[in-house]
């Protein structure tokens, strides 16, 4: 009997808040013109444009150490057809023009475009505390940090942001539920591959009341559980 009431209340939907908008976080700052992963300004004041409250951008350095928005350097550079041979220094990084027309971003402009417009900014790629507090510290109530270890994780939250555990596919869905019993954790981030996930997803948010953000390779399969058992997904534009 024991058995039937638990099958039935894990394959039971959970509800779904049907205002899909606020669930959504515009990948690396949002596509543009069809383009993702720019991680531009007009990318970003595109998607402030069109609903979403949560902004990330891919953090990464310049060779003289500048925090700065970009997926990858050498993305970055195929982008901005900037040669290999040139260094990739802060002043040369803001001279250039992605795709010929969009415009880069450091640290210190996003800062500064969040505090003229009310959006969260989750970051990816770099989860050091030290460095987060030091270039976010201002706006640490609304940053959420893509955290790739518990220390990481663990230090985030005290120092006031909400910061959301990494979890690849080499966790066991055993594994991962003991890790986040035993670690208070809060959120997580992670792939969905398969309606089996969904159910984990179930299972953490009922019993541990963990919340869940998604990168999903088809979205669509998946759009009716955001809002329910997906807390945000990630969207290069609105779905």
């Amino acid at each position: 009997m024991l058995s039937i009431i638990f099958a039935t209340w894990l394959l039971c939907p959970m509800a779904v808040d049907t205002d899909k908008r606020c669930h959504y976080i515009a990948h690396a700052c949002g596509g543009i013109d069809g383009q993702p992963y720019t991680n531009s300004r007009e990318a970003l004041l595109a998607s402030l444009e069109n609903g979403f409250k949560f902004i990330e951008g891919d953090l990464g350095f310049t060779a003289d150490s500048v925090l700065v928005l970009m997926h990858s350097e050498e993305e970055f550079r195929q982008m901005s057809d900037m040669p290999d041979s040139m260094e990739l220094t802060r002043d040369v990084f803001c001279r250039q023009k992605i795709y010929g027309r969009y415009t880069p971003q450091t640290a210190a402009d996003v800062l500064s475009l969040a505090k003229q417009h009310d959006f969260v900014l989750v970051t990816d790629k770099v989860s050091d505390p030290d460095l987060i507090e030091r270039h976010f510290s201002s706006i640490r109530e609304r940053t959420m940090v893509e955290a790739f270890s518990i220390s990481d994780y663990k230090r985030l939250k005290r120092l006031g942001y909400t910061p959301m555990l990494s979890v690849g596919r080499h966790y066991s869905y055993r594994g991962l539920f003991t890790i986040l019993s035993d670690n208070d954790i809060d959120w997580i981030e992670t792939t969905v591959k398969g309606y089996a996930d969904i159910l984990f997803f179930r299972v953490i948010k009922r019993l541990l009341h963990v919340r869940v953000a998604v990168f999903m390779p088809e979205p669509q399969s998946f759009l009716k559980y955001v809002g329910g058992e997906i807390d945000l997904m990630y969207v290069d534009g609105l779905p």
